[in-house]
Formats: C-alpha cells, structure tokens, sequence
C-alpha cells in the first residue's frame, strides 16, 4: 500500500456516500430563501493582499507566500516571530474581518511542531482619535497544544466600528526562545473585510468548476451510455446545458489542467490564469484535488504569487468522498460569501480501485478472470496481455469508479440546494482528458490525440444560460470555460485568453465553431499535434512525419485514414495548425540546420542532457522545409532530429526543465552532429545572436550568451551543414522539485509521469 501520509505531507509542502437521484426541485419557498439569502451575500471591500501586491509588495520583513501547512496550502502572508504589518483602513457598514492564522515549523520537507516557538497573534484597530480596539489576541503553541496544528479560520464581527478610520496593524509576539522563533512561521491567510453584496455584484454568480480525470464523454449517460454511470451528471444536463462536441486540448493532465486555467493552447508558468481576476476582486477560493501535478503546477512561477492563487490547495491521495468532504467543510465556512470552488477527482485514473460493493452493479457476475476487483498493470493492458472478458472487467472497474465520483457531485449540489447557493452559482462539469480503452490497440492516455482521449464531457448548470436540457452541437474547447467561468462572475478576463466564453455559443450554436488544436508533448510518449475544423481532423507524429487525416461526420471512430486521399485538405489543415504553433517559434530554445549551398545533405542532430542537467519538453519542428523527425528518449533527456537539408535550411525547438540534481543551475547539453553517417566537427556549431563558435560538445544552453530577440542569421555552408542554437527571452528556467520519497515515486509512476 501507498503510504498516504507521505504523499499528503509532500503535497503540502510543495504548496459518507449518499443516494444518488434528482437535483433537488427549486420550489418558490426555496426560491425566496435563495433570494434572500443572494441579498444578504457577502462581497469583498477589501483585501490584504491584493491591496500590498498592488503597492508594490509587502514592506521589509513581511511577504507574500503560497505555502504549505497543516495539508494545505494558502496564499497569505507570513510575518516573522516577532513582527507586526500596519495598514491604513477605514471600517465599512456592517462588515467582519476574515482571516487564517497558523503556525509551522519545518525540516528537511516534513513538518516539525517541535521545533515551533509558541506566540501570540493580535490584531488591533487603532482609530483617527487615538483609541485602540483590540480585535483578536490568541496565543498559538504547536510543540505542546496538538489543537493548535491547524489552520484557525476566523471571523471578527466589526459593526461597532463602522465608519472609523485608522491604522490595522497584524501583530505577532513571541512567547518562547527569541533566537529559536526565526524558525517559527506566522501565517495570515487571506485577510478580508467582508461587507453584504449591493446592486450588480449580488447578481454575480459563485463558482464551481468540477474535473474528472480520464473521464471518456461516452461513459456518461447523458451523451448515449447505457449503462447507469452518472445520473447525477445526467440530471445536471437535463437542468443546464450539455455540449455534445466538447474537446480537451491535451490527452493528459499536463498540459490540459494548465490549458483550462489559462485559457492558452501553449501555457506558461508566467501566463495569468483565471485566478487572478478571482483573487483581485477578493473572491474566497478553493481547490479540492487529487493529482499531484495540479498543486504543483499551480504552485510554480507567477502562479505562486499572491494575488493569482487559490486562497486554499488542499491535495493529496484523496478520494472522490473525502475530497467532497473538505469541500462541503470548506462551503459550510464561505456559503454566505462570493466564492470559487475548484474539485479534480482522480478515481477514474488507474490504478483502478473503486468501492467493492458497486461493481457488481457494472461487472459480469460470471466473469472469473484474472482482474480482481482493483486494476494498476497498465503496462499489461496496453501490451494485450488480456483478453475480451479481463477487459470488460477493467472497464467495469473504470465504470464503478465513476458511479462513485458521481454520488459524490450529488452530495455538492444537495448542499448548494440547502444553503440556498445552488441557483446563484455557476456549476461546470468537464474532465481534463479520456482514456484510451483499445479503441486503437492501446490502452491508457497521452500517447494519441484520437476521439477516446479528447472528446470529453461538458456540461453547464448557469442561470440564464438557455433553457434547461439545451443540447449545443457547435464543438466547443476547454479553452472555452474559463473566459465563460469569469463572465458569469461578472469579472474582467485576461488579454492572454484564447478562448470563446460559452454564452456566445450558445447564442449561435449554428455558426461556425473555432478551431481544435491538440497538444501531446509527454516524454514518454511520441510528439503529436492535432487540428479540428468543421469536420476534418488532422494528426500529424513529430517522430515520423505521418499525417492523418479523418472525416469524423463519416467516420467518427477515426479509422480510416485519408491523407493519401485528399493531400489539399491535409495541406489546408496543416498550414492552419502551423499557424497555431507558430507561437513556439519565438519562443524557448531554437535549433536551425541549414544544407550547403548547393545540393543537399542528410543530418542527424543528437542531443543529450549532460547528467544532473535537465529534461527536454515541448518539442516542434520550425520550418516546413526538411520537416524534421523528432524522436525524444522516454526519460525526456534525449533528443534526436533527422532531417535531409538544404540552403533553406530546417529546424526545431524546445523547452527546458532542470533536474533537482543539478545544484549549479546552468544547463549542459551535448551535441553530437552526423552528416552523411560520419561525425561533423564542432565548428559547425553556431551559438546565439553572434553565431560563436563552440569551445565543446557540450554547450550551456542556459548561457545569457544564447539568448536573443530575433532570430539570427545561419548562412548556409559551402560544404556540409551548419547548426545555430539560440534561446529567446522568456520565462525563468522551472525546476523540478526533487521526489525521493519511495511512496510518492510509486504514486507517480502508477499515474504514468514517473518511468
């Protein structure tokens, strides 16, 4: 068994089943309720954080984290033991002040209340005439009190201060050792001043965006399944709006989690997300999830920068029931406020381990095969080591699995019908990729970008967006949710925001839809590049050049292959797919191989990571001409391009993430050149904007010396070839945490990120 404590620690650090029927009937005395409680909503007026970041940052002493303590994480601010922060406010009718206090203290990544120095957190008012109102006064001791290991979430009623202006100072005294208490973290998460919600801002909508993992749109009922997987998602359709041609962009988690929130087809650690508007306009926001990339993408670059962050990231080997749990106890605190709530559910990923007492409901009661009732050999599966019966049984897993995630859902929206909320919030239902159940020979996800692993559900519960039991035909993206999620909450999306919001579609469902553009770029699998229009996909493999080419409207199972058929309509898609990459072009590491100056030359470019370097991601060919094969070793440290040149020249490109090995932080790659199957000399080598000649085999990409804005000339030779290395400016190299834990290893490499 997986040790859980592990994995959650991890996480951290870095950053009961109910009967399943129909929602819950809005009568009018539920409708008045909702509505009463709509006017007496909460609204931010002000919010500590937003209002330091805005200023310019946190004064000396203070700063602003996302950090992990007690298995969360919080955007907050941490002021040292003892240290105090003062800021003007002046006090609004009928407001309380929200925040979270903790305490942690922390060694060689694993929590160690031992070594925290008790102390005493207060906050104090001190008004224009000089009177100072004491607010809160808590002494906090986590070595000797085990109560107070957690995150003390509290509200302070400030009505009899209204109207008074004055200085707010976040006070933080030490009660122990005073040259012990460095090592002590203070932690104030998300400090607010909550007023009721007036005008337009009542009517904007909560949010609750649910993800489920490998989630086939063809196992829900409502998109055709027969069998009773989901009737709460079902009767969510019936209520909202269905999109029967929803498609993720991505056939695994990365980047497909990264291109919703960013509502990018090529995201960065350094692009907004939907969060930051969130976090600016002081919405309470939380995340609920269980896959370990999640937390840790959105715990890198900008993204773990408050404000642009989840106010909570609670994460870990959760199931879909305790994930429901934390969730319902994280509403029951923020029910009468504006909030934002984010669940991933994983159950439906392998290892498959659904609760033994409803597979029955999904499996054959003959079946005496070799799958018991739990499944993890996905080697196996995807190598046909089982026959037609095993796999029935490992899909009635995947099956059960699903019925149990949705009676979890229904416990969220049983919840938001109590409180009142369910009318006044925005609820969407999707999942970030499918799963491949042999339907092309394979099993698992990420190694193809075919119907099985894009074609997702997406269904949306929004007052006022159409009538109930809407069914959209016009293909939509998960590009699409966040600008949609943003315009219901009546908030400004960002500039760098690709997607169409959904109330467009639904508005004219009947005009053209936008194009599909798919990315699959893990390690371990071969680099691929879709594109949909209208009817027509397009799959082209980096690593042998192949085109496909479906009609999905005849042949919606992808399996005739028409490329050598139609070459206009393969080159009419591959020029609007082009155009979409053409992004990755000024962007990263950049590799052009120019031919001689007369004929032509075969190349190989062999490119490895020096040990404790780094990893290689994203690749893509730049250049039509010579179309090089990209081939990339399964541990992403090898890369390899073949391509036969001319004058014109050919070329590629990549991304870069560092080993947590590599302590020196620069980033050796050696390059082995062959021209015509004989070894090329070093000189052929160019770097950066000068085209200098390289010293070594080996270069240091990371050199500012490879770093230009445009790209640099590469004359073709007289003889043989010449290769010119450059990097355009952009993000900060990432750096992969090192994961030494055995446990949290072998949870990854059950998820397929870990060979």
């Amino acid at each position: 068994m997986l040790r859980r404590e592990a994995v959650r620690t991890f996480l951290a650090l870095l950053f009961s089943l109910l009967p399943v029927g129909a929602l819950p009937p809005t009568t009018h005395a539920a409708a008045e309720e909702s509505a009463a409680r709509a006017q007496g909503s909460r609204q931010t007026a002000w919010d500590l954080i937003a209002s330091l970041a805005a200023a310019g940052g946190a004064p000396e002493g203070v700063s602003l984290v996302y950090r992990g303590a007690h298995r969360e994480t919080r955007a907050g601010v941490r002021i040292p033991s003892p240290g105090s922060l003062s800021v003007p406010v002046e006090v609004p009718p009928d407001a309380e002040l929200s925040f979270g206090v903790a305490f942690q203290a922390a060694a060689f990544m694993t929590e160690t209340p031992e070594l925290a120095e008790p102390g005493r957190v207060q906050i104090e008012l001190a008004d224009a005439d000089g009177v100072k109102h004491m607010l809160y006064d808590r002494r906090i001791d986590i070595r000797n009190v085990a109560a107070d290991r957690r995150w003390l979430d509290e509200r302070i009623d400030l009505k009899p201060l209204a109207g008074k202006k004055g200085t707010l100072t976040f006070r933080v005294l030490n009660d122990g050792d005073a040259a012990k208490a460095k090592d002590t973290n203070v932690y104030l998460s998300a400090p607010r001043i909550l007023v009721p919600a007036a005008g337009g801002a009542s009517k904007a909508l909560n949010l609750v965006l649910i993800t489920i993992d490998c989630l086939r749109a063809d196992h829900v009922g409502a998109y055709g399944y027969g069998k009773p997987t989901t009737p709460t998602l079902d009767r969510l359709a019936a209520d909202g709006v269905r999109f029967a041609r929803a498609y993720a962009n991505a056939p695994m988690t990365l980047p497909s989690v990264p291109q919703l929130f960013t509502s990018t087809i090529f995201p960065t650690k350094d692009v907004d997300t939907l969060l930051e508007p969130v976090a600016q306009a002081g919405m309470p926001s939380a995340a609920v999830v269980n896959n370990v990339w999640i937390p840790l993408w959105l715990s890198q670059g900008k993204h773990a920068e408050p404000p642009g962050t989840f106010d909570v990231m609670i994460s870990g080997e959760l199931d879909a029931r305790e994930i429901v749990d934390r969730a319902l106890r994280w509403l029951e605190r923020h029910h009468d406020d504006r909030f934002v709530l984010y669940l991933h559910f994983l159950d439906t990923h392998t290892p498959y381990g659904p609760p033994r007492a409803e597979i029955p409901a999904f499996a054959d009661p003959g079946y005496a095969g070799k799958v018991g009732d739990t499944f993890a050999d996905v080697e196996g599966a995807d190598a046909g080591r089982y026959d037609d019966a095993d796999r029935r049984k490992i899909i009635a897993l995947y099956d059960t699995a699903l019925r149990f995630i949705d009676g979890q859902i229904a416990r969220v929206l049983e919840f938001l019908a109590k409180s009142g909320d369910l009318d006044r919030t925005a609820i969407v239902v999707t999942a970030d990729h499918g799963e491949e159940f042999w339907d092309h020979g394979r099993f698992f996800h990420g190694q193809s970008l075919y119907e099985e692993v894009l074609h997702v559900p997406l269904i949306a519960r929004v007052p006022g967006l159409g009538k109930p039991g809407t069914v959209i035909e016009r293909p939509v993206r998960l590009l699409d949710v966040a600008p949609s999620l943003l315009e219901w909450a009546k908030l400004e999306r960002p500039a760098t925001f690709q997607g169409r919001p959904l109330g467009e579609v639904v508005a004219a469902p009947d005009l053209p839809s936008d194009d599909v553009i798919a990315t699959a770029t893990q390690a371990q699998f071969a680099t691929r590049y879709a594109l949909r229009t209208g009817d027509l996909k397009l799959i082209e493999s980096l690593d042998t050049g192949k085109r496909e080419l479906f009609d999905l409207a005849k042949d919606p199972r992808e399996q005739t292959n028409l490329a050598s058929e139609r070459p206009k309509d393969v080159a009419a898609l591959q020029a609007r797919l082009d155009a979409a990459r053409a992004v990755l072009r000024e962007r990263g590491y950049q590799v052009k191989i120019v031919g001689p100056q007369s004929g032509s030359a075969a190349v190989e470019v062999r490119l490895a990571s020096e040990p404790r370097s780094g990893t290689f991601l994203t690749l893509d060919r730049t250049s039509a001409h010579g179309e090089p094969r990209l081939e990339l070793s399964k541990d992403g440290e090898k890369l390899t391009a073949r391509a036969e040149v001319d004058a014109r020249g050919t070329g590629f490109r990549f991304d870069r993430l560092l080993s947590p090995r590599n302590i020196a932080k620069d980033d050796k790659i050696k390059f082995e050149i062959v021209v015509g199957g004989a070894p090329a000399s070093r000189a052929v080598l160019a770097l950066g904007p000068a085209g200098t000649a390289a010293s070594s085999d080996v270069v240091d990409v990371a050199d500012p010396a490879l770093t230009t804005t445009s790209e640099p000339a590469c004359a073709a030779p007289p003889a043989g070839v010449r290769v010119c290395v450059w990097r355009y400016p952009g993000e900060k190299l990432a750096e992969m945490p090192e994961i030494s834990d055995p446990a949290v290893r072998e949870k990854l490499r059950a998820l397929g990120y870990l060979q």
